[in-house]
């Protein structure tokens, strides 16, 4: 297990609770990687850590980002089998055993996300459920996000985590190199429950949508078919930038603030993204 950390001290708690909760028979250990925190959160995690599995703390401080991290824990685990979680969400209580199942049948697994514990009802509101029913695609190819298992065999094969992915896709690209190298599929493991957090304030929300718009692009680049975007992503560009702008007094009158800054960054994000890589995906 490796649970990947950039000054978490004030979140990690409840997902250090819930891996130390887990009904499990597997062995299994923690790998916490510690990358350049500055609020003592590998100490808290060492006080504050209960469960019966080992737990070793790794320090990724010299290159910033959740790629590299993840790479190094990969890199310091014992185990062939590896699954990711992130230091703001909540595995199930049966999620390491579900996860370790899975892998001993197939090499890429995703976790099942939920949304429901964590998050407001007001999030939720025209959020798609994404990864909660199925594995999903992205222009047409299968994707996964990074709370997923894979196999150390595929991982090494594969040069892990591209870390020029440093801002976010990171995830999205290792699924698409294994199915396009590989013709892996990530396999859809329905009770590896897994609780996730939205961002609650429009700014931080806007921001990882931006960033995630911006990964799009880029992921297009790479492995999409040819410079611009497929017609289905024009269609559902256009229908997102109406409703952004036509909803931007409301937003701005406070109401649907969260939402609208989730569309909105994401579409920005794609038209910076397009400028950098010189495609075109609106």
């Amino acid at each position: 297990m490796v649970l990947c950390t950039h000054n978490g001290r004030a979140r990690i708690a409840d997902q250090l609770d819930a891996l130390a909760e887990q009904d499990s028979i597997v062995p299994w250990e923690l790998v916490l990687v510690d990358n350049r925190s500055t609020d003592n959160t590998a100490d808290f995690a060492r006080n504050h850590w209960g469960g019966s599995a080992p737990l070793r703390i790794i320090e990724a401080n010299d290159v910033a980002g959740l790629s590299h991290a993840r790479n190094v824990g990969v890199a310091n685990a014992a185990a062939e089998y590896i699954a990711f979680c992130d230091d703001d969400d909540v595995v199930g209580l049966s999620w390491v055993q579900a996860m370790a199942d899975a892998l001993s049948q197939h090499s890429l697994v995703a976790s099942a996300l939920s949304y429901e514990r964590l998050n407001e009802q007001s999030l939720l509101v025209g959020r798609a459920r994404f990864q909660s029913e199925h594995v999903e695609e992205l222009f047409g190819m299968p994707v996964c996000a990074g709370v997923c298992g894979v196999r150390k065999e595929l991982w090494d094969d594969l040069g892990g985590n591209d870390e020029s992915l440093d801002f976010t896709g990171e995830d999205f690209d290792f699924a698409l190199r294994a199915f396009s190298k590989a013709g892996i599929r990530p396999f859809f493991a329905s009770d590896a429950v897994y609780h996730y957090r939205f961002r609650e304030d429009p700014a931080g929300t806007f921001k990882q949508a931006r960033a995630y718009g911006r990964s799009h692009a880029t992921l297009w680049a790479r492995h999409g078919d040819g410079r611009v975007g497929p017609a289905d992503e024009f269609r559902r560009a256009a229908r997102e930038w109406w409703w952004v702008l036509t909803r931007a007094p409301l937003a701005m009158a406070g109401r649907n603030r969260v939402l609208w800054a989730r569309k909105a960054g994401r579409r920005v994000g794609r038209l910076s993204g397009s400028w950098r890589e010189r495609v075109l995906l609106p």
